[in-house]
């Protein structure tokens, strides 16, 4: 059994919206290059399936605001950070390249403003941010891609908020006006972030490494959980499948996400079961779909999990859909 997932370049995504991105998740995400030295990715969408990659490129400084939903993000061989509404996201490459994971969840509205900076232009600005570069490197030196970068989040003030949520919702045409609101806008979110005090609790420390051979392996092992979760998979059989022992398998996956095996198999289970629900099967078709062999351990599982019963929460779902077609209809043309 095999299992792929695309290693994006970070030059392409930000340059090619629809190449290498899921296609609903392509519908939401639009690019800026509003100056140089200077890219927008702008995204807004509500997807059925997680979008979960591993990317790699030049270095390069970033600030993610993220105004809705859950992400996940790592630089490769660093300790995982989620974040949610109303948090961001500050990475900085100093490497010869950037590479790193990074997951957005679904079955929930998902708004990010990303403001990534070329090294020319983060020099520019350095003296300003250089206060928020973590202190502590988010990737051991020689385990690749991460290393001498740094990642670290926190809560984002109101004044950040409101110039990613402008950004968002620009009222202007494509042009050089446009252009130029867009770029002040980010160069005023980055000053209003500038301004705000080191949060050292927010940075993102090392911890026990990951061996950099175990990494590809413990990725596998992690894809072979989300695209096929309806197998009955123990510790011991993925361990087996990706060729690591049982107990480097668990450090890593408590690492890499902050979840056991298990944990991490029965979080896919669910993320599935939401889209199979939303997209209209019946319970217990979706309960042996992800690998349950009682519709009733089930159903306490995902109540556990989604706060609602499997068909209370497909009947909300559809519900939510309907008002959401419905405002959309009503839009003026």
């Amino acid at each position: 059994m095999t299992t792929t997932r695309p290693v994006l370049r970070m030059e392409s995504l930000l340059r090619q919206p629809g190449l290498h991105l899921p296609e609903e998740w392509a519908c939401g995400m639009r690019l800026h290059a509003p100056g140089a030295g200077l890219r927008l990715a702008c995204l807004d969408v509500r997807a059925s399936r997680p979008w979960e990659c591993e990317a790699e490129g030049p270095p390069a400084t970033s600030l993610c605001v993220l105004l809705e939903g859950r992400m996940e993000t790592a630089l490769r061989g660093g300790p995982m950070l989620r974040a949610s509404g109303g948090m961001c996201v500050f990475m900085h490459g100093s490497g010869v390249r950037n590479a790193g994971f990074h997951c957005m969840h679904a079955q929930q509205r998902l708004r990010l403003v990303e403001i990534r900076l070329t090294p020319q232009a983060a020099r520019a600005l350095r003296p300003a941010l250089a206060a928020h570069l973590p202190v502590h490197p988010s990737a051991q030196e020689g385990e690749g891609g991460g290393a001498g970068s740094s990642l670290a989040a926190a809560h984002a003030p109101a004044a950040l908020l409101r110039a990613a949520r402008d950004i968002l919702a620009c009222p202007l045409p494509d042009g050089a006006a446009r252009a130029l609101w867009l770029r002040a806008k980010a160069l005023e979110a980055l000053a209003v972030f500038a301004s705000q005090p080191p949060n050292p609790a927010a940075q993102a420390p090392c911890q026990a490494p990951v061996h950099a051979a175990d990494l590809p392996r413990l990725r596998r092992a992690h894809a072979l959980l989300q695209w096929h979760c309806g197998q009955p998979w123990t510790a011991a059989a993925l361990a087996h499948e990706v060729g690591l022992n049982e107990k480097r398998l668990q450090a890593g996956f408590q690492h890499l996400y902050g979840q056991s095996v298990h944990a991490r198999l029965t979080h896919w289970r669910m993320q599935t079961a939401r889209a199979l629900l939303a997209a209209g099967r019946p319970v217990a078709e979706v309960a042996c779909a992800v690998g349950f062999a009682s519709a009733s351990h089930f159903g306490k599982t995902f109540r556990q999990h989604a706060g609602a019963a499997p068909k209370a929460w497909a009947l909300a779902s559809a519900q939510q859909d309907e008002r959401e077609a419905s405002r959309i209809g009503h839009l003026p043309a």
